[in-house]
């Protein structure tokens, strides 16, 4: 019997919440959706709305705020450059060795030694600045799932 939680996982940790690019040009809502852990069989802190869950929405947050500031315009028209750096703030936190993105991160790979990282889960991000066209990347990224 597969336990009701594991119903709910779906395909796995968004390292940006889903929650959060609802909003987003529709540029970062290919690379965001693709951004991901891939299917968790223990979804531990993951599983459901955790404290550490909703502390790494709450970093996220941070991070899509202070680069909104930074760039003067809303995630709805984010591009390349801006999504390019989201990631990188995102796996910045990560590699801290603390801290609520550590924590739940620590935690998911912890539980699911197969799952892909924060920093293998886009392995075409840094070769993207010559070639912006989101259907070449999108392939990239789905050939690296």
């Amino acid at each position: 019997m597969i336990p009701l939680m594991a119903i709910f996982v779906g395909d796995g940790h968004h390292f940006f919440p889903q929650s959060l690019y609802r909003d987003a040009s529709e540029y970062a809502k290919q690379i965001y959706s693709n951004w991901k852990t891939g299917k968790l069989p223990v979804p531990g802190l993951h599983g459901g709305r955790t404290k550490e869950h909703n502390d790494y929405i709450a970093k996220v947050k941070e991070i899509i705020q202070k680069l909104q500031d930074k760039f003067g315009k809303p995630i709805s028209e984010w591009g390349e450059e801006e999504v390019k750096e989201s990631v990188q703030e995102i796996r910045a936190e990560a590699g801290k060795g603390e801290g609520a993105i550590q924590k739940l991160l620590d935690n998911i790979e912890g539980n699911n030694p197969a799952a892909n990282t924060v920093r293998d889960a886009v392995k075409g991000l840094e070769e993207l600045q010559s070639d912006p066209d989101v259907d070449q990347f999108e392939k990239e990224i789905i050939s690296t799932l």
